[in-house]
């Protein structure tokens, strides 16, 4: 696992894992607060289409599942998370809301997307 950089409360880390030889590559982000000594993970996800032999055949990088621990939850931290990993890795992120919390995420980043005028 490789630490690509941080936000203002988080620092993230990634991996490329392939967890089965009969499934695609997947890309797991985590992410642990900056303000604590304890490595205890605050929020991570796992992404399709972030690794090499994807991005050279067009796919846009998907979220499959992101979940933000129980004591980090309604703080922000999803939010900075993605927006986090789209700075560093620059590229957009797609993300499918499921929960009433999943779907308000994806609400905010898009209205964030419209504002900016489409940047990343």
């Amino acid at each position: 696992m490789n630490h690509i950089g941080n936000t203002k409360r988080l620092r993230i880390f990634k991996a490329e894992i392939k967890p089965t030889p009969y499934n695609m590559m997947r890309t797991l982000f985590v992410a642990f607060r900056l303000d604590e000594d304890r490595p205890m993970v605050c929020v991570s996800c796992l992404a399709l289409g972030c690794d090499e032999e994807s991005q050279a055949g067009g796919s846009l990088p998907w979220v499959d599942w992101l979940e933000v621990s129980s004591e980090c939850r309604r703080q922000g931290f999803a939010r900075e998370f993605i927006k986090g990993i789209s700075r560093l890795e620059n590229r957009v992120l797609v993300l499918e809301g499921v929960t009433p919390d999943g779907k308000a995420l994806c609400s905010a980043l898009e209205k964030e997307r419209e504002e900016q005028g489409g940047k990343k």
